[in-house]
């Protein structure tokens, strides 16, 4: 009997002691961005979640990557899944103004989640800025920018104000653009120029009567080497050309949370950034749809080649049923270095398609990685490409389009490619097949068809995806392919929707079956793909700084 008894007492400790080892994985979601005044201080709320099963842990919250003059302190210190803590990060006078990549880790006894945020430090002083408003209804002669007396047109703000500092809000309905939006002025470093939404309120700038027929005169707005501007949850459309254009030498830019859409009607795209000299410009959480040009075949959702400088970042976009590609990085700009993007956490989807999702004519890809007009001595790339979203396009999902040739190296990590190739054309999930780019490296990314994988066999890495051998894809690894909900509202901070689409079941073998190549992970190893197993934040953060 005190046998059978030590037996029970043996059974029920292995099963407390497994129940114990059992813990949950956790992600961490807030704000993109924190903006702070030199000697000042800001906060944001960060929210820790439990992912999946198991026991929840306390997890320990530090901050990395403060600038010199900064500090962070979080309320509470710690806190067991689901919680919440405030990170307030305070500025000496002195601090250095500038934009910085910090990152939230929480910390558990077993295992850890990371959050990148930008802290965008501004110069204290400096002289006088102001705020100003237009509105559908305002008038340039007798307003005074005011709110109660707001102008009529982002023009007049232009010639009257738009210093460094400044800020115009846009009250929400329909502005009936004349004239496309000419800006050339320059905010500074620390004291941008801001143009955006009133507070819960959608400024509509309607292109139809634009005059212009060209990429020249036919946009709705038009940066011409035009730098530290911040262009922010606008919608425009209808314009002859592009929605948004940033041409020349304009730097430092940021386009964030915009609809752009049904934009090109005489030709051009949604968004559209080139030039040579064209550098440090964030092109963040915007949507991009039904851009179509009279051919059908030209409109891009994002048009994003011809770019010679360095530091551009396009990251947390979709783009959707444009009558070309959902992307584009060809350069345009013959004879010259196209220079590297960093291109992440996009989703791409139903390109070369309309809204019967028949073909339109164009390329039809998701993301169209280069490309050069024959002979003109012109490269693309090299490009960092990681954890974007492509499917159901009418070509390719990812396309490094170097049949002309002068397609510079690709560094390709966690992106995830699900039933491309539908106008059944021969296309692929991944296509890379033209001449070998050493320095080339392919890590992570999982496929799964219609649409397979083309790669080089001289790429200089290509390993760990699920093309290799290592694993077999199929659509039983993932939660759900349901993707009714893509085109659904943002998060409040403008990122992605939350979605269990294409994210990996409990038992996937492509879970842990990556290798690490800098991006925050759960487990014993990355996954393949771009969700990490028991995230459901749509992006996986960056530990670099990138912008």
């Amino acid at each position: 009997m005190l046998k059978r008894y030590a037996i029970h007492l043996n059974v029920l400790l292995a099963v407390f002691l497994l129940g114990a080892a059992a813990h949950a994985a956790i992600s961490l979601s807030g704000p993109s961005s924190l903006t702070v005044t030199q000697g000042q201080q800001v906060s944001g709320a960060i929210q820790l979640a439990k992912q999946g099963k198991g026991k929840p842990e306390t997890a320990t919250f530090s901050v990395s990557g403060l600038p010199a003059g900064a500090s962070g302190k979080f309320s509470p210190a710690s806190c067991k899944a689901t919680c919440s803590t405030t990170l307030t990060v305070s500025t000496q006078p002195t601090i250095t103004v500038g934009t910085y990549q910090i990152t939230v880790r929480a910390q558990t006894p077993t295992t850890a989640a990371f959050l990148g945020i930008s802290l965008i430090v501004n110069q204290s002083g400096g002289g006088q800025v102001g705020t100003y408003y237009i509105a559908p209804t305002g008038n340039d002669t007798t307003g005074d920018g005011t709110i109660d007396l707001p102008w009529a047109t982002i023009g007049k703000f232009h010639t009257s104000a738009a210093s460094p500092g400044d800020t115009l809000y846009l009250r929400g309905g329909t502005y009936d653009l004349t004239a496309m939006v000419y800006i050339t002025k320059d905010g500074t470093e620390g004291n941008p120029i801001t143009i955006q939404n009133y507070t819960g309120e959608t400024p509509i700038l309607d292109g139809t009567n634009v005059p212009g027929t060209t990429l020249d005169n036919g946009n709705a707005i038009y940066l011409d080497s035009a730098s530290w501007w911040h262009i922010k949850g606008l919608e425009v459309k209808n314009a002859p050309a592009d929605g948004i254009m940033v041409r020349n030498t304009s730097t430092n830019n940021i386009i964030e949370m915009n609809n752009v859409h049904n934009n090109g009607t005489v030709g051009g795209s949604g968004i559209r950034v080139m030039g040579v000299g064209a550098a440090n410009n964030l092109v963040l959480n915007n949507d991009a749809h039904h851009n179509v040009d009279p051919s059908a075949g030209g409109a891009d959702g994002f048009a994003l080649g011809g770019v010679s400088g360095a530091g551009n970042v396009v990251r947390g976009n979709r783009a959707w049923r444009n009558s070309d590609d959902g992307f584009d990085f060809f350069n345009s700009n013959d004879g010259t270095t196209g220079a590297a993007w960093i291109i992440e956490n996009n989703w791409s989807w139903e390109n070369g398609l309309d809204d019967n999702l028949d073909p339109t004519g164009g390329n039809g890809n998701g993301i169209k990685l280069g490309g050069i007009r024959t002979a003109t001595g012109g490269t693309s790339g090299p490009h960092i490409v990681r954890n974007n979203l492509v499917w159901r396009n009418y070509a390719h999902g990812f396309d490094q389009n170097g049949g002309q040739g002068g397609t510079a190296q690709m560094t390709v990590y966690n992106n995830t490619a699900w039933s491309n190739n539908v106008g059944n054309i021969g296309a692929n999930g991944f296509q890379f097949n033209y001449a070998a780019t050493p320095g080339s490296i392919f890590r992570n990314n999982a496929n799964l068809s219609p649409g397979a994988v083309a790669i080089h066999a001289g790429a200089s890495v290509n390993e760990y995806n699920s093309w290799n051998g290592v694993v077999t894809l199929t659509l039983a690894d993932f939660v759900s392919s349901d993707f009714s909900g893509a085109t659904g509202a943002r998060q409040g901070d403008g990122s992605l929707p939350v979605l269990t689409f294409l994210h990996l079941v409990e038992g996937s073998d492509l879970i842990d079956a990556g290798v690490d190549v800098g991006l925050s992970y759960t487990g014993a190893a990355p996954d393949m793909g771009a969700h990490e197993y028991g995230a459901l934040s749509p992006t996986r953060r960056s530990a670099f700084r990138i912008f």
